[in-house]
């Protein structure tokens, strides 16, 4: 970690992560289980002090942010953990998403049928 250009915080109940790209100082702040629940990119003409800093100040004020309940905090501990929630939320989207084991066999057995077809379920003699 460059303490000059990432920071992550704990204010309250959330978490604040803010790094510099080549857009501006970026930010992203998460809930209390690392949930995503803002963010965004603020571009800071030339300060006197260290950008990062001055970005959290901005973002403190612009959330309406509690200013007394702030804790420094490990970096990338809070980027894991927000990397870990997401692959979670993703895999719980793929499960979703996949026809579940019961609706392939049907889908085999009973093949979808065209919009002009009838099922004839009779069998002929």
């Amino acid at each position: 970690m460059n303490e000059n250009t990432e920071l992550a915080v704990k204010i309250a109940d959330k978490f604040i992560e803010i790094h510099e790209s080549d857009e501006g100082i970026e930010y992203s702040i998460f809930d209390s289980k690392y949930y995503l629940l803002d963010g965004g990119v603020l571009e800071l003409e030339d300060t006197l002090g260290i950008p990062v800093y001055i970005a959290l100040a901005e973002i403190i004020d612009f959330h309406d942010l509690p200013k007394l309940e702030m804790e420094k905090i490990n970096y990338e501990d809070l980027i894991e953990k927000t990397v870990e929630r997401e692959l979670v939320l993703l895999e719980k989207l793929v499960q979703k998403s996949k026809p579940s084991l019961l609706e392939k066999i049907s889908d085999f057995v009973n093949p979808p049928m065209q919009a002009n077809e009838t099922r004839n379920n009779s069998f002929e003699k």
